[in-house]
């Protein structure tokens, strides 16, 4: 379907890809790869009830998604989805492939930007549903904002909106970031690489199952997340 340089992804022994997934690395426009992973539901030869494009939050991966976009399949929408720039199976852009960095915020609105304008719109078909979660969410609504035409609908699972004490977190990053590289990690934290957070101490999620499931992917390759 695309002409691109075919990208890997992860399965477990009971947790598989949905059928029909297309996974590919898309050159930006600064030359950074974004891994993204399509479906095309024409299922019975009924024609798609319109595309989701699921965003993910910080620090996730589109293989975390694959119960929910097979959901979205049963009920007859195509999807796609990809890996923010410096997270998942995208391209990193320190040597540090387990440190969190972005240059510019403004970059990720580009890429949903040139995906929506060089895959979505010629290829998939409308309606166009937005779903993003956390980081991502936020990101769908910087993207409605700027392109009213890009989405009919959209939902949104605890968008980013801001941050706790964020007038004075602002001015004392701006400060931080004059004195530090981009590879250098904040006075109060430290690279964790490995380490894994019990369930039972989490502060995200009451679900065990899929939790666990969580950090089996992420054992089978720890590049899947950032660890700092």
């Amino acid at each position: 379907m695309l002409n691109y340089i075919k990208a890997p992804y992860l399965e477990l022994k009971n947790y598989h890809a949905p059928i029909g997934i297309q996974s590919y690395y898309m050159p930006m426009k600064d030359g950074i790869n974004i891994r993204l992973c399509c479906w095309i539901n024409d299922s019975e030869g009924k024609s798609s009830r319109g595309t989701i494009l699921l965003q993910q939050g910080y620090n996730e991966f589109i293989e975390k998604y694959f119960e929910v976009i097979g959901e979205f399949l049963k009920r007859g929408f195509s999807v796609i989805s990809f890996d923010w720039r410096g997270q998942g199976m995208s391209e990193k852009m320190l040597e540090n492939k387990n440190k969190a960095f972005i240059q510019d915020f403004s970059l990720h609105d580009s890429d949903l930007e040139n995906i929506m304008k060089d895959i979505i719109e010629p290829l998939f078909p409308r309606p166009y549903i937005g779903v993003g979660h956390s980081m991502g969410g936020c990101l769908m609504l910087s993207a409605m904002y700027k392109h009213p035409d890009f989405f009919d609908k959209a939902i949104l699972s605890a968008p980013m909106l801001g941050f706790k004490n964020e007038i004075l977190l602002i001015p004392v990053i701006a400060i931080l970031s004059l004195f530090s590289k981009n590879d250098s990690y904040l006075l109060v934290s430290k690279p964790n690489m490995g380490k894994e957070t019990p369930f039972e101490d989490n502060d995200v999620t009451t679900d065990k199952f899929r939790y666990e499931r969580t950090q089996r992917l992420v054992r089978k390759d720890p590049n899947l997340r950032l660890w700092g």
